[in-house]
C-alpha cells in the first residue's frame, strides 16, 4: 500500500495559443505556476541538508545503487562503509523531517532505516541473544496480547519494496522541484523499475519529458498511464497538451475529449480544447468551447481569445497581406 503521496501527479499547464500579430495577443495564458523553479543563488553552506545539492543527489545514488543490486529488498546487502553513510543520511533526515509523514522525503527516510535494519540484523548482535533472561518475558507479553486484543488489529506494514518505492517517487518530485530535471526521471525510472505499472510515476516522468522538451518521450509516459489507468483525467489532459505543442491538433482534442468525459467541469480542458480549435480555424466551435471555460471559471485572459475567435467565425480570418495577395492570384 503506498503512502498518499504516490497519488499526486502533475498537472502541464495550458500552451500558448499562437495568433497572428494584427490580433495584438496578450501575455500567455497559463493556468498554474511554473514547475520549474527559480534558480537558488543561496550558498551551499547556509542551507539545510536536505535543500543541499550534492547531500541530496548523494542519497539518491546511494539508494539507486543498493536497489540495482539488490533483486529482494527484504534482504538487501549493505557493506560497512555503505552502512556509516546511511548512518549519517538518517540523521540528517530525522532532523529535516521528524515525524513529518508529509515531507517528500519522509519515504526516504523509511527506506534508509528498512536498509539499516537489515545491517544490523546480519552483523549486530539480538538482545535475546545478549540477555537468555528476557526470552522469559515472552510468555507474559503474549498473554497480555491476548488479552487487550492487540494482536488482532489489522494494522498494515509496507514492504520494504513498497517503501523503496515510495521514496524514490518522493525523491522524484524533490529533485525536479529543485530544478533537477534528469536526476528526477532517474528516481521515476527506478520507481518504475520496482513498479512497472505505476501510472502516477508515468505520468510525473512524462511532465518532466515535457517540461525538458522530449515531446515523444513524454507522449509514451502518458500512452503508459493512460494504459494503466484510463479513467484517470490527468493523462489524457497532459497528452493533449503536449500533442497541441507537437502541433498535432486533431489528436489533442480527441484527448481533450476524453478529458472532459472524466470531468465535465475541468475549464482549462474547454480551454486547451478551443486553443486546438481555433488553430485548426474551427472559430466558431472555438467560441462555444471559451464561453463554457468563461462559465465555470471567469478569466479576462479567455475571454480576449474567446472575443478574437468569435469575430473570425464572423468575419472569417484576417485580411490577406499583399504577398499572399499575389500568391492566391
Amino acid at each position: 500500500m503506498l503512502s498518499p503521496i504516490q497519488t499526486t501527479q502533475n498537472v502541464l499547464p495550458l500552451p500558448i495559443l499562437s495568433v497572428s500579430a494584427e490580433v495584438n495577443p496578450p501575455e500567455p495564458f497559463v493556468s498554474q505556476q511554473s514547475h520549474l523553479p527559480e534558480v537558488n543563488h543561496v550558498p551551499e553552506a547556509a542551507l539545510l541538508p536536505e535543500d543541499s545539492i550534492p547531500w541530496l543527489l548523494s542519497v539518491q545514488e546511494l539508494l539507486t545503487e543498493l536497489v540495482s543490486r539488490n533483486a529482494a529488498l527484504r534482504c538487501v546487502t549493505v557493506t560497512e562503509d555503505e552502512y556509516e553513510h546511511l548512518s549519517a543520511i538518517i540523521d540528517e533526515l530525522t532532523w529535516s523531517v521528524g515525524d513529518d509523514e508529509t515531507h517528500p522525503l519522509a519515504a526516504a527516510e523509511a527506506c534508509v532505516g528498512d536498509f539499516m535494519r537489515n545491517y544490523e540484523d546480519k552483523n549486530f548482535p539480538k538482545m535475546r541473544d545478549l540477555w537468555p533472561e528476557l526470552r522469559e518475558q515472552d510468555p507474559i507479553i503474549q498473554e497480555i496480547l491476548d488479552k487487550t486484543g492487540a494482536n488482532k488489529r489489522h494494522l498494515y506494514v509496507p514492504t520494504e519494496e513498497e517503501v523503496a518505492i515510495d521514496a524514490f517517487f518522493g525523491l522524484g518530485g524533490y529533485l525536479w522541484e529543485k530544478g533537477l530535471g534528469e536526476q528526477a526521471i532517474s528516481a521515476y525510472d527506478t520507481a518504475l523499475h520496482l513498479k512497472p505499472d505505476y501510472a502516477a510515476a508515468y505520468c510525473n516522468r512524462g511532465s518532466i519529458h515535457y517540461a525538458l522538451g522530449n515531446h515523444a518521450a513524454a507522449i509514451q509516459d502518458y500512452n503508459e498511464a493512460i494504459q494503466l489507468q484510463p479513467e484517470r483525467v490527468e493523462g489524457h489532459f497532459n497528452r493533449a497538451v503536449t500533442k497541441f505543442q507537437m502541433q498535432d491538433y486533431a489528436d489533442a482534442i480527441r484527448d481533450y475529449d476524453a478529458a472532459l468525459a472524466r470531468k465535465p467541469d475541468y475549464a482549462d480542458a474547454y480551454v486547451g480544447r478551443a486553443h486546438a480549435k481555433f488553430a485548426m480555424h474551427q472559430y466558431a466551435e472555438a467560441t462555444r468551447d471559451y464561453d463554457e471555460a468563461l462559465r465555470l471559471t471567469p478569466n479576462d485572459e479567455v475571454r480576449y481569445y474567446r472575443n478574437i475567435a468569435q469575430a473570425r467565425a464572423t468575419n472569417g480570418d484576417s485580411p490577406l497581406t499583399e504577398g499572399n495577395q499575389k500568391e492566391q492570384t
